[in-house]
């Protein structure tokens, strides 16, 4: 039996970097609960710690993305199909780029060293 192109399933094609968040809150949701519920040799306040701080920078990012993506979509529908992107699409595309990196550079320096 042979497989078909549309038959395969790769492990990370649904990996994006722009959805760092997501697998952070993932993560740091099951951190949380281990923490909480399971009696281990680790310093829990420290992880229960680390788990709540990444909980809120991984929603507060996931809400701005998703106000940033429904104002660059307004503007992609208020444009004709034929015109080139304006100035306003770009700086909010722009604008995203520039939060998800000043909150992944503060989860990386504020947050990332409390569970070490």
């Amino acid at each position: 039996m042979t497989m078909s192109a549309e038959m395969k399933i790769g492990l990370f094609d649904r990996l994006a970097m722009r959805d760092w968040y997501k697998y952070l809150l993932y993560i740091s949701g099951i951190m949380l609960v281990l923490a909480t519920f399971l009696d281990t040799k680790i310093q829990q306040s420290k992880v229960i710690d680390f788990s709540m701080w990444t909980i809120g920078i991984s929603l507060l990012t996931w809400f701005s993305d998703r106000a940033v993506t429904a104002a660059y979509d307004y503007y992609v529908i208020q444009r004709a199909r034929d015109q080139p992107i304006r100035e306003e699409e770009k700086g909010i595309a722009i604008l995203n780029l520039f939060v998800q990196g000043i909150l992944l550079t503060i989860w990386l320096i504020a947050i990332a060293p409390k569970l070490f």
